[in-house]
């Protein structure tokens, strides 16, 4: 058998691509063959870990590899205690942004770029919003994805835009809008300026290249305790009554003009996820095909766990958790990650007409009383604390009425 280093470096790739970070740094320092290919794929999709340490991964690498044209997607991962030092206004913490800033610049063959929390933070924590505008206005002209999921807590909400100087990160998104293949949003704040870069200027239509995106509308429920739990309007000024949430149709009915005038000419789906609070609903409103889906969704009995039952078109009932039916319903636009824990923009190819929920991501409930009923036929009868009792199926969770709803936009 021929050793692993007689061996092309298209087969390489595909074997390194499955190795973690760190063995691929050892087996670069194997020997001469392995160093390039391995340290090609290392670079290839890169995770930074943002602290204020200045021996960190972030500080290593944008001391390393500036103009390096072997990095073509980075995620940045702000952790902990770079967020509370900016919680708190240590001056500390904004060290690496220049340093980052002309790094990202010079990078001629980056192409997808992410910064997400994903749960790693709560409510002392904060990435504000001037550090995001400048990583923003940093990026390459090569970057066409891109993935913007602070979950709220970038502080946006709290000093939003006022002057003209205020650095407003709608406008800057509003800016790559041009450039970009695929987008996804989950900030605290935000409003119609993100399509200032696409009004018509007299007869002139900007155009953008736009094919995949995304925008959710609410924050996962667990870190708020102080945050609001939907995106704010930038527009709208907060008072001791209202926080001045983002009307989900106010961003919808924006963007369709600009659709019709042929603003995105390439889009496939652009989606606008939301779940009006109080509602036993989840609205899925489409840019590209002009449609607004309404899925029927409710929490299951407490008994089953923190799990949700939502009903399809085949109005069948499917339950699984928040993530995984949020996932079902954007899975067109569902950004993955990788086992090395970069952030891969989605690649499946749009095969309906609107919207509709992949259900072979969740469990079918029909299946869950099948299986119940094959082990438990009908009604059940046992005894609890010596009281014959008879315990039901499972009942239904929505009446007839409540049933996938689509409506047309015009």
């Amino acid at each position: 058998m021929a050793p692993i280093t007689h061996l092309p470096n298209e087969l390489l790739n595909a074997i390194f691509a499955d190795l973690e970070p760190r063995s691929l740094l050892a087996l670069a320092l194997t020997c001469k063959r392995l160093h390039e290919p391995a340290r090609a794929q290392f670079l290839e999709n890169v995770v930074l870990s943002w602290k204020m340490n200045t021996n960190a991964v972030l500080a290593r690498f944008v001391r390393h590899n500036a103009g390096n044209g072997l990095v073509k997607s980075i995620r940045l991962q702000p952790q902990v205690g770079l967020l509370q030092g900016f919680m708190i206004g240590m001056q500390h913490a904004s060290h690496h942004i220049d340093v980052l800033c002309s790094c990202l610049g010079s990078l001629p063959q980056l192409a997808t770029f992410s910064i997400n929390i994903d749960g790693h933070a709560d409510r002392r924590c904060i990435l504000p919003a001037f550090a995001i505008s400048r990583i923003i206005n940093a990026l390459p002209p090569s970057v066409i994805n891109l993935e913007l999921d602070t979950e709220g807590l970038d502080g946006i909400w709290e000093d939003r835009p006022t002057r003209t100087s205020t650095p407003h990160l709608c406008h800057d998104i509003s800016k790559l809008l041009l450039q970009l293949h695929t987008l996804r949003l989950r900030i605290s704040c935000m409003c119609t300026d993100i399509f200032r870069a696409l009004q018509a200027q007299g007869t002139h239509q900007p155009t953008s290249t736009l094919r995949l995106a995304s925008i959710k509308l609410e924050h996962d429920p667990e870190n708020r305790m102080g945050h609001p739990g939907c995106v704010c309007d930038c527009q709208m000024q907060k008072t001791l009554m209202s926080q001045g949430y983002l009307v989900p149709n106010k961003l919808f009915r924006h963007a369709l003009p600009l659709r019709s005038a042929g603003a995105f000419p390439h889009l496939s789906r652009f989606i606008i996820l939301s779940q009006a609070l109080g509602q036993d609903f989840i609205r899925v409103r489409d840019v590209a095909t002009h449609t607004m889906t309404e899925y029927p969704v409710k929490r299951r009995n407490r008994g089953w766990g923190g799990e949700y039952v939502v009903r399809g078109h085949d109005n069948e009932e499917y339950f699984g958790s928040a993530r995984d039916i949020e996932t079902a319903i954007m899975h067109e636009v569902h950004w993955s990650e990788a086992s090395n824990g970069s952030r891969l923009p989605p690649s499946r190819p749009i095969k309906n007409v609107e919207p509709r929920l992949l259900t072979s991501l969740l469990k079918s409930t029909a299946e869950f009383r099948k299986a119940q009923d094959e082990n438990c036929p009908g009604a059940r009868l046992r005894t609890e604390f010596g009281i014959d009792v008879i315990r039901a199926a499972p009942h239904e969770h929505f009446t007839n009425k409540q049933k996938v709803i689509v409506n047309r936009e015009t």
